[in-house]
């Protein structure tokens, strides 16, 4: 009957992330959520199914390895819809002729895909996010897609402005200026963080997001005052824009603490000049070392 039906529901779509088919299942699974995002102009439970919202959080609760499949199977198409946007962008601006349609249409469609691949991973991060929060394996694979993507995509670049250029993909959104595509992946990118923050959920290591995001070398402060002070009111002049102010409180503490330890690594460099800095990320000091290799770097830059 419907209650056998609503049961399995969730188990069945998350399964369907392994197969073809996974972007149809995406879809459904975002609907649950319809009128609930930050992109949304008034925040409304009307259009969402709090029935399976509810159905989710038991699923994943009680099924982690295939939870866990499935975040990282979400990563994935994550990390694949990126360098393929990326890409279509990339020939676009090094067109010298009029682009061909097929290339708008693949740049839009990878955009789109890209945009609620992160609105998914959005969601599942506030209903998930003691599982996320104390997986390492998460948590590493998740500040790598925040990192790349917000270097990305907060910066002004001539491969950025052709996004306002493109016909779909400002009819794709309710929102407006030529900050439109950016904001839209900008939005459940923030939406990320914030959930993981305001859950009060800590990493195996004690850490909060705030914690982990300074800690993580490939965030930079650049690209966070870049997202901290983005003109959210020009791209969303209409939308409830009461928790950018979380936001920006967000980005100072990181950069507070980014601040922090790069002068305790300048500090402990000075009291020891023998510490030799890792030459991958070059912000922490050597800790790790290969075998048989022996080449060394330190241990964040291996997980």
């Amino acid at each position: 009957g419907i209650p056998k039906i609503r049961d399995n529901l969730i188990e069945n779509l998350i399964h369907t992330f392994h197969s073809k088919y996974w972007n149809t299942a995406m879809f459904i699974l975002l609907r649950f959520w319809s009128g609930t995002g930050r992109m949304h102009l008034k925040q409304s439970n009307e259009t969402a199914s709090l029935v399976f919202q509810g159905e989710f959080r038991r699923t994943i609760s009680e099924k982690t390895e295939l939870f866990d499949s499935f975040l990282n199977k979400a990563f994935n198409y994550a990390n694949w819809a990126a360098s393929e946007f990326d890409g279509g962008l990339r020939d676009l601006s090094a067109s010298t002729s009029a682009p061909q349609q097929q290339l708008y249409h693949k740049t839009t469609t990878m955009f789109e895909m890209f945009g609620n691949i992160l609105a998914l991973i959005e969601h599942t991060s506030r209903e998930a996010a003691k599982t996320i929060m104390k997986s390492e394996l998460h948590m590493t694979r998740l500040l790598e897609l925040l990192s790349l993507a917000l270097s990305r995509i907060s910066t002004t670049t001539s491969a950025n402005s052709l996004m306002s250029d493109i016909p779909s993909l400002r009819n794709s959104v309710t929102v407006t200026s030529d900050t439109t595509p950016r904001v839209v992946l900008l939005v459940p990118l923030s939406g990320i963080l914030l959930n993981l923050q305001s859950s009060g959920e800590t990493t195996l290591e004690g850490q909060t997001m705030a914690d982990a995001v300074a800690n993580d070398s490939t965030f930079k402060i650049q690209t966070l005052d870049n997202l901290r002070n983005f003109e959210w009111a020009e791209a969303m002049p209409e939308a409830d824009l009461s928790w950018v102010s979380k936001l920006q409180h967000f980005v100072d503490e990181v950069k507070q603490k980014m601040e922090s330890k790069s002068a305790e690594t300048v500090s402990e460099i000075k009291r020891c000049p023998s510490i030799e800095l890792c030459s991958i990320c070059y912000a922490a000091p050597i800790d790790t070392e290969f075998d048989p290799c022996h080449h060394t770097s330190c241990h964040k830059c291996i997980q």
